[in-house]
């Protein structure tokens, strides 16, 4: 039998997340997959909602498509990009995390272009990261790369640019590794700017740079709880078995953030003694609250350890193809 939400109209649905007195929760994914008759609906009854209320409904769809790799809401947060409210547009970028629509991708340039609100531009450079990746692994066309770092470099040097656009630019740019944007790394993390310093090693981690192993594990030891789990998080991202030992103090660390960015780290290097390290702590009962995030980590690095010798499995005289 249809449940209830299934049994509705979108436009009954629709009418109901935007007037009830309490968000109908259940039908909320009614909003996933929109057919082009779903978005004329929206566009009709959309604006006529109240402002907090279309934030409500944009910010739970994007908390949704962090876990819930099944939903699509991708043309529901690209209508809400023209919103005239910042925070519904700032919701809707942030659920376009993982979106790779380029005509999606102009109009977040365009946000971070043009956009009145300062954190709007913030949030459209964050996004934007996202579409840099995907050019780096060559899932866009060539010329996506430098168009984006050409856009996010413009932002980053913009003379009216604020700090949290800055910083947003910064950590999309750390994953080019080119000398160019290695000393915007640097020069960051020289600035003085504590602010800057934390996009900094962020984007250091992005770039998967082994220069960076040093300044990485000198933040490991800073007095500030938000820097040592931003460098927990960028030794993962690095890789290198170098970081296992200041990883291993930051799990007993009293902040709780700091331990689980060290123990999901620990898991992305995946070598045989950050295994052994885990495996250690998964069998502490000292740490018992945090044995759901050890063994977590303790499965990607056993995905991670895994060496197959092909050898053993096609024989000796197994050449791989070319």
């Amino acid at each position: 039998m249809e449940n209830e939400t299934e049994q509705l109209s979108f436009a009954e649905v629709l009418a109901e997340l935007l007037t009830a007195e309490d968000i109908p929760f259940k039908h909320l994914k009614r909003l996933s997959d929109l057919s082009d008759a779903d978005v004329q609906t929206v566009q009709h009854q959309w604006v006529a909602a109240e402002d907090e209320r279309r934030h409500a409904v944009t910010r739970h769809l994007a908390d949704i498509s962090e876990d819930d790799f099944v939903v699509d809401f991708s043309r529901f947060f690209g209508y809400c990009l023209q919103d005239t409210y910042p925070p519904v547009r700032i919701a809707a970028l942030d659920g376009l995390w993982d979106a790779d629509d380029l005509k999606i991708m102009a109009a977040i340039i365009a946000l971070l272009q043009n956009d009145e609100s300062h954190e709007v531009r913030a949030a459209a450079a964050a996004a934007l990261s996202h579409y840099l990746m995907m050019a780096q692994w060559g899932e866009l066309p060539d010329a996506i790369e430098p168009l984006l770092i050409k856009v996010l470099l413009e932002a980053y040097n913009h003379p009216d640019a604020v700090l949290a656009t800055r910083r947003a630019a910064l950590e999309a740019l750390g994953v080019i590794n080119t000398e160019q944007i290695s000393q915007l790394l640097a020069d960051a993390y020289e600035s003085g700017s504590y602010e800057m310093q934390l996009s900094a090693v962020f984007a250091m981690g992005n770039s998967a740079d082994p220069r960076w192993v040093t300044i990485v594990i000198d933040e490991m030891e800073s007095p500030y709880e938000e820097m040592r789990a931003i460098a927990a998080r960028s030794a993962g991202e690095i890789g290198s078995s170098d970081f296992s030992s200041s990883l291993t103090d930051l799990v007993l660390d009293e902040d709780e953030d700091v331990a689980l960015n060290a123990i999901a780290a620990l898991g992305k290097i995946g070598d045989a003694h950050a295994l052994e390290i885990l495996d250690d702590f998964l069998h502490d009962p000292d740490l018992e609250e945090l044995h759901d995030a050890i063994d977590d980590a303790v499965s990607e690095a056993q995905m991670m350890s895994l060496d197959f010798d092909l050898d053993d499995i096609f024989g000796d005289d197994w050449q791989p193809p070319h």
